[in-house]
């Protein structure tokens, strides 16, 4: 449908983001723009909105003030208000694509669900908190490169450490952490890796 619409000069694709159109027509994809409109998440993409106003009203600042709490980020002041915006879209996005695991009666090494939120919840957190870098650095470990696939597979396991099939997009954290703290030690290690491993491939 895609192909007949670009050959035959329409009908429109609505809601095709302008990045993929400049992809398509063999743009580089190291200048493709992400816009607010990609972004997935509409209260998030909201508070991005109301960041390019110059002046929020007290109740704008309030909700935003909440979100970098959460987030663990800066408040926001005039000079960071384009690194928030970015860093507000690339962590939505990335949590968009995300396919978390569920449960399977079949499968004979199920784990609960307590263990299976709070294994994800760490992942989640670590996401939320990371920076660009970290995030871009955490892309290339999961699937190889640092461009956003369609989706993002996360398994759980019974391993050592973090580790990821990069052929089939899918990460698989182990469930022996009690502690945001060590979860985040040995996924930075883990992360660290793409420096001198397959990563540079």
């Amino acid at each position: 449908m895609l192909g007949h619409s670009f050959l035959h000069d329409g009908p429109c694709v609505t809601g095709l983001s302008s990045a993929i159109i400049h992809v398509l027509f063999n743009g580089d994809p190291e200048m493709a723009t992400i816009v607010t409109e990609d972004c997935p998440d509409l209260h998030i993409r909201s508070i991005i909105e109301m960041l390019e106003t110059e002046e929020l009203t007290q109740e704008q600042q309030d909700t935003v003030s909440d979100l970098s709490m959460s987030w663990d980020l800066p408040a926001v002041t005039k000079t960071n208000r384009r690194w928030l915006q970015n860093k507000l879209l690339v962590h939505a996005m990335l949590l968009d694509k995300i396919i978390w695991p569920v449960e399977d009666n079949d499968d004979d090494d199920e784990f609960d669900v307590e263990t299976t939120c709070r294994i994800t919840g760490f992942l989640r957190l670590f996401i939320e908190t990371a920076s660009p870098r970290k995030l871009a650095e955490l892309l290339k470990f999961w699937v190889g490169w640092e461009v956003l696939p369609c989706e993002l597979k996360v398994e759980l396991s019974r391993g050592s450490f973090p580790t990821s099939t990069t052929c089939f997009e899918t990460l698989k954290l182990p469930v022996h952490f009690k502690s945001y703290t060590d979860f985040e030690a040995a996924f930075m290690a883990s992360i660290n890796s793409t420096h001198t491993g397959f990563g540079l491939v």
